[in-house]
């Protein structure tokens, strides 16, 4: 068949039913191979290969979205008990805990915070790297607030303004911070029991 000759029934029936049904492909993989087409078939439109876009009008599939299961209390308070508060990477990595839990932050986003992001009088951090590239300010709470003076106390006054730093005091990457967090105590027990 000639693509002059496709139309939206076409598409309906032999690509989307087909894939759905007799394939059994996730929305998402659909939805990828459709936009795909998409592109092809407003190409050849544009270019004036076919006098009409078959495509105009064919919408993406709707896909449930998945509620994320979130930790209880148990596993929270088992969570908080990990790191060692005797010692600066256990601050910092309990400050860290409350700041991702209290804010909802990325990791990229965190380990881009600097002093100078942490705006006390209005209890709020400015998070600049941010996915969308657009700059948003969180709020935070007094306990959280208290927190990161008791870590900023314990951090001192070094050269870089990253706030939270390693034990060589460089700033904290994304890979650091993950490693942190997955696969080094305190935490490597608790995250695979979830």
């Amino acid at each position: 068949m000639s693509p002059v000759e496709i139309t939206q029934e076409h598409i309906r029936e032999n690509v989307i039913a087909y894939m759905r049904q007799q394939k059994g492909l996730r929305i998402v993989t659909i939805n990828t191979r459709l936009r795909a087409l998409r592109a092809f078939f407003n190409y050849l439109h544009k270019t004036k290969h076919i006098p009409h876009n078959p495509f105009e009008g064919i919408t993406l599939l709707k896909d449930r979205k998945t509620v994320i299961a979130t930790f209880t209390s148990e596993q929270l308070n088992k969570l908080f008990k990990q790191p060692d508060l005797r010692t600066f990477t256990g601050v910092r990595d309990y400050t860290i805990l409350m700041l991702l839990l209290e804010t909802g932050v990325r990791a990229n986003e965190l380990v881009g915070i600097t002093l100078e992001d942490i705006l006390w009088e209005d209890d709020l951090i400015v998070i600049r790297q941010a996915k969308s590239y657009r700059q948003r300010q969180v709020p935070i709470t007094k306990p959280m607030r208290q927190q990161l003076k008791k870590y900023l106390a314990i951090r001192g006054s070094i050269e870089t303004n990253a706030l939270f730093v390693t034990v060589d005091n460089n700033p904290l990457s994304k890979r650091i911070n993950n490693y942190s967090l997955e696969k080094t105590n305190p935490f490597q027990k608790i995250i695979s029991d979830f």
